[in-house]
This record gives structure tokens, C-alpha cells and sequence, in this order.
């Protein structure tokens, strides 16, 4: 607004002053003019705070990205100290067991790796079933079903089940075997294992006797050398209780979480659907649920009900990854596999439900089913 001044000669309208109006003319004349707009003092002041909003924003910049990066850092900083707490925590758990010559810990370690190398290696295909014409899923479940009858009333160790049953797989997936035939195949492959694995291997005669003499002493051995023949007599082969025995060992846990562990275990054995998991992945799903269900130090740290339970451990530690070289993403898929199994349970497998009710195995099989995995 311009400077213009007003005499009031009355109260109603203001006079213009001419000399007034003169005067400010000769002083522009003297080099008192307004300068250019863009070098008033005004402008300055605001190319100068501009400057210093971009300088600002670049600081801010800088600074979230040097959080960014420390907090990068931080994670993987945090990463490597958990590897290092397993590793070190294995290495107590090795240093603990150096009086047993049985456990080897001078090599443990590889042992563990050189099974999860090979145990692909003789895996039968999941889906061997298919081409069998007069055989199906439930006849299998139905056989092995009464096969963990059979190993219970002999009394033969876990191992010469979990044999027995992998011999089956993979004679089926061999050859094509005929329904009537199919009770001659498992009671063979109890004969191979318990050979195998036993002390003293029950005979003969015993099978024949526990099949009702539907199979003679002549067909028994006739099919055993047609079993060790078409598996090239390779039958070593690394089972999920070899796995469950080490990550137990490297875990705290009570008899309930054993317990719990091999009943889980031995349930996948009746079902053909977990053909398709390897031993190890099957080890892992059973401890996971083992150590939830069992009201273990377990919870999830992505927030799931399994908080509850307590805050001192959890399902999958560090250490259970490094032996099992399977991050806890990788083992929930075989948990909920089983975790389905147990929630839809086939009224006809009983074996395993049945002898892991007694107090022996602490009644894991009637302990509550979790409801979240």
C-alpha cells in the first residue's frame, strides 16, 4: 500500500495534499527507489528457509536410512548370536554325553547330516498306490495296523517297525502285489526287519501262528526271497525315530513329550497320505505338536494362542533348527498334517491310539488335542 497522505479539511471527505505528492517524487529522483522484487528482503528470507527445509529433509533422510541399515544389522547381529547360543549349546549337550561310547560324539554331528543326505534316497513314490490294481490305501492302513498289534505282543523293538514298514513301501512300489497276498508281504517284512534289528528275531512258525495259518513255512520264504531280491537287499535306511531320538537329546523335554513324540510318530505310519514326507520332516512335525500339546516352555512368536502356555521356550528353538537344518515355517506344514490326522481320527486304527493309552507311555493318546498349530 502506498503512503499517501490525507488532510481532513472536515469530518465528511479527506483533501489530496499536492505538495505532498511533489515531495515524494523529488526524493525518488535521489535513488530512493524500490528495488527489484526479487532481492526484496522478504524473498531472501524465504529462499533462505527453503534452503534450510531441503537441508532438513535430507538430514531426516539420512537419518532413516541410517536406522534402517542399523536395524538391518541389529537383526543380523541378532541372527548370528542365536546360531552361536545353539551351537554352543549343542557342543555342552556333546561334551555331557563323552562318558556314553554309544552315543559317538565325536561324530554325531556328520551322523545327523549323512542322514538327512540320504534318507530321499529310498523313499517309495507317494503315489506307488495308485498303480496297484487290487491293493488301496486302507488295506494298507488296515495291514500295518495290525502289524503294530503283532510288534506290541512280540515285544520287539520300535526300530524293527519302523523297518518293517518301509520294507512294505517300497516292495509295493516294486511289484504289483495281489489282495490275498498282501498279509504274506507284512508279515515277510516283520521277518526281514526283526532279522535285522532283533537280538533275537521271532520265527518263523511265530508268523504262521499269528496269521492263522493262512500262509505256510514254504510261502513265507519264498516271499522273502522275492522281497530282499527286488530291494537289492539294501535295508538300512533312516528312520523318524533315529531323528526324534537326537532332537529329543539336543531339547529339554519330560516322558510325556517322548512319549508323545512316538505316538505321533507311529500314527503317520498307518496313514498313507504322509508317504510323501521324508523321515526327518516327520520327526520334526511330531516334536513340534509334542512339545505344545504336552504343556512344554512353548509358545509362537507369531502371536498365536500357544502364548498362553508360557513364555520360557518355544515349539521350534534355534538349536531344534540348526540340528534339523528346517526352519519352523518348513516344520509346520508336516505339524498340521498330523495335527488334522489327530483331529479326524479313522475308527479303525486303533492299534497305536490303544497301546499309547496305557500308563506305560504316560496315556499320551489321551491327552487333549491342541486346538491351535
Amino acid at each position: 500500500m502506498s503512503h499517501t497522505h490525507f488532510t481532513r479539511a472536515s469530518k465528511s471527505a479527506p483533501i489530496f495534499d499536492e505538495n505532498a505528492a511533489l515531495g515524494r517524487a523529488k526524493r525518488g529522483k535521489k535513488g530512493l527507489s524500490r528495488k527489484a522484487l526479487g532481492t526484496i528482503p522478504i524473498n531472501r528470507q524465504r529462499q533462505e528457509g527453503g534452503k534450510k527445509d531441503l537441508a532438513k529433509k535430507n538430514y531426516v533422510e539420512q537419518r532413516i536410512s541410517t536406522r534402517v541399515a542399523d536395524d538391518r544389522m541389529s537383526l543380523d547381529n541378532t541372527g548370528i548370536s542365536q546360531q552361536s547360543a545353539a551351537r554352543a549349546h549343542l557342543d555342552r549337550v556333546n561334551a555331557e554325553d563323552e562318558h556314553n561310547p554309544q552315543l559317538v560324539t565325536e561324530y554325531v554331528d556328520e551322523i545327523v547330516e549323512g542322514w538327512l543326505a540320504c534318507e530321499r534316497k529310498y523313499m517309495p513314490n507317494p503315489d506307488y498306490l495308485n498303480r496297484q490294481a487290487d491293493i488301496n490305501a486302507r488295506m494298507r492302513s488296515i495291514l500295518i495296523d495290525w502289524l503294530i498289534e503283532v510288534h506290541l505282543k512280540f515285544k520287539l523293538k520300535p526300530e524293527t517297525l519302523y523297518l518293517t514298514i518301509f520294507l512294505i513301501d517300497r516292495f509295493l512300489d516294486n511289484r504289483e502285489v495281489a489282495r490275498s497276498r498282501l498279509q504274506l508281504v507284512g508279515c515277510t517284512a516283520m521277518l526281514l526287519a526283526s532279522k535285522y534289528e532283533e537280538i533275537y528275531a521271532p520265527e518263523i512258525r511265530d508268523f504262521v501262528y499269528i496269521s492263522d495259518k493262512a500262509y505256510t513255512r514254504d510261502e513265507i520264504l519264498k516271499m522273502e526271497s522275492i522281497m530282499i531280491n527286488s530291494l537289492g537287499f539294501h535295508l538300512t535306511q533312516p528312520y523318524a525315530l533315529y531323528f526324534a531320538q537326537r532332537f529329543l537329546r539336543v531339547s529339554e523335554h519330560n516322558d510325556r513329550v517322548k512319549h508323545m513324540t512316538n505316538f505321533l510318530m507311529e500314527l503317520t505310519l498307518v496313514t498313507a497320505d504322509f508317504i510323501k514326507f521324508t523321515a526327518s520332516e516327520i520327526a520334526c512335525g511330531a516334536l513340534y505338536i509334542a512339545r505344545v500339546s504336552s504343556n512344554q516352555p512353548a509358545y509362537s512368536t507369531r502371536g498365536s494362542p500357544h502364548k498362553a502356555l508360557s513364555d520360557a521356550g518355544m515349539p521350534w528353538t534355534p538349536t531344534l533348527a540348526l540340528v534339523s537344518q528346517k526352519s519352523e515355517e518348513e516344520v509346520l506344514v508336516v505339524a498340521r498334517a498330523i495335527h488334522n490326522l489327530l483331529l479326524n481320527p479313522n475308527p479303525k486304527e486303533k492299534a497305536v491310539r490303544k497301546k499309547y493309552s496305557s500308563s506305560r507311555f504316560c496315556a499320551v493318546a489321551k491327552t487333549p488335542i491342541p486346538k491351535y498349530i
